[in-house]
């Protein structure tokens, strides 16, 4: 049975569990008892009984506890995070302001107001700055001189337009934005010549659009990510980080973002740290990964930080070609590599640790865990998501096949994946090559005449990997690097 007053209880971070029980304590012991005793039953149950919980406390107005309880949970992260969200401090000020109103003390409501009008405009909260322009219209009728009042509120007027743009312009961004999330959550990179173009003519025209125009930092940010994305997508790598780089400044400039958009920074800080690893610039690391970890998140947001610090530093382990720590390191930190959770919101991260995981396991020569790996992702993975990662682990599947002498599996598993490449249109020059080489590889009986074959194919995939093509195709999985080294034993 599943409640959200679990889930919501499970997903405070530590500092939120000390914040409420601090504030708990202060109350009065009669009213306090009755909530804590249900809050400390709920964070106790891994899976959620109600039964269990009834049995413990009654089940008379149980319902009404539940409720008392989420009132005082919420009563006490608006506290905790009050001083760290702009908008709450604006919302603040806005209720102040209309506490003295109704009192009549119009200075003392005019000062709160301005104060709230000078936040959100600093850190350009316009849906907030609206609010408070509409607010102030019963203020000025109280306190300004009558011949004033037409002209305060004609410049009123000519602004709200111009403040509905900007909110217009930030919200086609955020639209274009989750269309490329979206667009990466089903495709690893955008390898056909059409589909990169009608992508990066979608950015060139939103560019185009708020060009010489005046948007939100947030908006910018997101502008900033999904033109990384973008150009990361079509294989540009090099103009991707500058991209994300130039979403890190935007961040820098509006620091309160940060926490606000906490999410969102670290995607920014882990796009930059896997692009950084890729293209080999090893002083930027540092400073980037000492980041990630200052970032505080809580629930799943933490959990998905820890996942993209874990991928992040096996990553650089099996760049660096640092076989033996980076098996220390998986050993050490056990993460679950493929769950469901993964599978619907943590794909692209979850096909990297298990394709770095799988490299390690195949450069150590275990096999069996390799094998074992690649059979869970292969009969548990959705192969309409990320197709390109399917592909390639069916390719590392009949390589395994053969060189553990199983040529019959090795065949079958090849014209099988043969007719799934053609049924999918995914015959591009890799696949291409790809099927040919395996073909000659099942063909060959020597061993040694084998090893020739591979010499040959990782010349051609070097050659591919000159083209953006290749380089989209082996990010993932570096085939050409692994077969180096693979030795087909008798």
């Amino acid at each position: 049975m599943q409640s959200d007053l679990h889930t919501f209880i499970h997903s405070l971070s530590q500092n939120e569990k000390r914040y409420f029980k601090l504030q708990a304590s202060i109350g009065f012991e009669e009213s306090r008892k009755n909530y804590w005793h249900l809050y400390e039953l709920i964070l106790g149950q891994r899976n959620y009984n109600e039964q269990q919980i009834k049995l413990k406390l009654g089940s008379t107005r149980f319902a009404q506890q539940k409720k008392h309880l989420e009132e005082k949970l919420l009563d006490s992260l608006r506290s905790f995070h009050g001083s760290k969200s702009m908008v709450e401090l604006v919302n603040r000020e806005l209720s102040n302001y209309h506490i003295y109103s109704t009192k009549g003390l119009y200075r003392r409501a005019g000062k709160c107001l301005k104060r709230a009008e000078e936040l959100a405009r600093r850190f350009e909260l316009y849906p907030e700055l609206l609010r408070i322009l509409e607010d102030s219209i019963p203020l000025i009728i109280q306190t300004a001189a009558p011949k004033l009042i037409r002209e305060q509120i004609q410049i009123i007027r000519q602004e709200i337009p111009l403040i509905q743009e900007k909110m217009d312009l930030s919200l086609l961004i955020q639209q274009e934005y989750l269309y490329f999330i979206t667009m990466n959550k089903e495709n690893e990179f955008l390898r056909r010549t059409e589909d990169a173009q009608n992508a990066l003519e979608l950015v060139g025209q939103l560019e185009n659009k708020i060009c010489n125009k005046s948007i939100p930092a947030i908006a910018k940010c997101y502008f900033k990510y999904l033109t990384g994305l973008c150009f990361f997508l079509c294989g540009r790598f090099k103009e991707s980080q500058k991209a994300f780089r130039e979403e890190l400044q935007v961040f820098e400039q509006f620091p309160m973002l940060k926490t606000t958009y906490a999410d969102l920074y670290n995607r920014s800080l882990g796009n930059n740290a896997l692009l950084a690893i890729s293209l080999n610039q090893k002083k930027q690391l540092d400073s980037l990964f000492s980041s990630v970890s200052l970032i505080d998140l809580t629930g799943t947001s933490n959990k998905t930080n820890d996942l993209r610090n874990y991928l992040l530093r096996l990553r650089l382990y099996v760049k660096q070609a640092n076989w033996s720590s980076a098996a220390q390191y998986i050993q050490a930190s056990q993460i679950a590599l493929i769950t469901s959770e993964h599978q619907s919101s943590l794909k692209t991260e979850s096909d990297y640790i298990l394709f770095d995981t799988l490299r390690v396991y195949l450069e150590l020569h275990e096999y069996r865990k390799a094998r074992q790996l690649l059979h869970r992702f292969l009969s548990e993975t959705d192969a309409t998501l990320k197709t390109d990662n399917y592909v390639m682990a069916r390719i590392i599947f009949v390589l395994l096949q053969l060189q553990q002498e199983e040529t019959e599996l090795a065949e079958s598993e090849w014209k099988s994946l043969k007719r799934f490449i053609r049924k999918n249109n995914r015959e591009l020059t890799f696949e291409t090559q790809t099927l040919k080489f395996l073909s000659k590889l099942i063909s060959i009986p020597s061993r040694e005449k084998q090893q020739q074959t591979i010499r040959l194919f990782v010349k051609e995939l070097e050659q591919l990997k000159s083209k953006p093509e290749g380089q989209m195709t082996l990010f993932c999985f570096d085939l050409s690097d692994w077969l180096i080294g693979l030795k087909l034993t008798n």
